[in-house]
């Protein structure tokens, strides 16, 4: 278990591109079956070594509902080097706000998946640990992509 928590805790924080980088098949999104559909297909791979792109996705659908604003453009906000907080003042969403209301979104995500049988009630209860003790952290986390380099060969 420590393993799984190691695991995690490293493609959350770290990771934290929050569905950025490459993401992984994993449970459908819960009140937002649609958000899935609108990440770019590169983000889709199915090989992320992590496992847990299906928390990265819905971390983006917690965030988009939260402010009222579309998947798409959480986003196309956070490729743009702004993170989930500047995204939410610009929308009119204090920081307070964002973090509860998705911390309200991942507890319904989470206990529905436990219902559902996809995770157990320990592993939900210990992801949503995770989330409380770290939210400020995921909303106001900077993805930005990586400037392309040119080198001059002389």
């Amino acid at each position: 278990m420590k393993t799984k928590l190691g695991i995690f805790i490293v493609a959350a924080v770290a990771a934290l591109g929050l569905g950025l980088g490459t993401l992984s098949a994993g449970p459908a999104l819960a009140e937002e079956p649609d958000a899935l559909a609108a990440v770019p297909d590169t983000l889709l791979a199915e090989d992320h070594p992590d496992g847990f792109g299906w928390l990265r996705r819905s971390l983006i659908a917690a965030a988009a509902h939260t402010i009222g604003i579309s998947v798409e453009d959480v986003v196309a906000g956070l490729r743009s080097c702004h993170s989930l907080q500047e995204i939410g003042i610009r929308h009119g969403v204090r920081p307070e706000a964002l973090e509860r209301g998705m911390l309200a979104y991942e507890r319904r995500f989470l206990a529905k998946l436990a219902e559902e049988g996809e995770l157990t009630r320990q592993e939900a209860a210990h992801i949503m640990r995770f989330l409380v003790a770290h939210i400020d952290r995921i909303i106001s986390f900077h993805y930005c992509e990586p400037a392309p380099t040119t080198s001059a060969v002389r």
